[in-house]
């Protein structure tokens, strides 16, 4: 029985990462404010809707971006991850000298972007199953990791 719950739960935690073809990446040149823009536009995702929130959150982040290098200038991107559900971008935006970079995650299963927070919390979720399904009480590895020593009894 626990190597059943084990294995659904882990189904459950990867499910957000799974898709069925990959995602296109094109150039898309505009304008944000006075600022000329080369902003990545995401292409090939299962749904049109969710396409256009992510193409959305990048143009927000693209405007931050100019705002704060004095609102004109350039702004330029990098494909840093592309995966069939996660897009990882690097924006830079360029004022004469003045610049300033985001990074953006994009889940194209739900058009919005991950937090960083994200992909730990599933981390120590893996490192947490591991210790459930022991015998006995463990020590977890991740207490290199956590800044105090967490015990996980298997009695729960």
């Amino acid at each position: 029985m626990k190597i059943l719950m084990t294995t659904l739960l882990c189904l459950c935690l990867s499910l957000p990462v799974l898709a069925d073809q990959q995602t296109t990446v094109l150039t898309e040149q505009t304008s944000v404010g006075k600022a000329t823009a080369m902003l990545p536009y995401i292409d090939g995702s299962n749904s049109a809707e969710l396409e256009k929130q992510a193409n959305a959150l990048v143009r927000d982040a693209a405007a931050k971006l100019v705002k704060e290098v004095g609102g004109q200038g350039s702004v330029t991107y990098k494909v840093m991850l592309n995966r069939p559900s996660l897009v990882s971008l690097l924006l830079e935006a360029d004022n004469g000298g003045r610049k300033a970079y985001t990074g953006l995650n994009l889940d194209l299963t739900t058009g919005k972007e991950f937090e960083v927070t994200y992909f730990f919390v599933k981390m120590l979720w893996a490192i947490m199953i591991t210790c459930f399904s022991a015998k006995r009480a463990c020590l977890c590895a991740a207490r290199k990791m956590l800044p105090t020593v967490a015990l996980y009894p298997t009695g729960m």
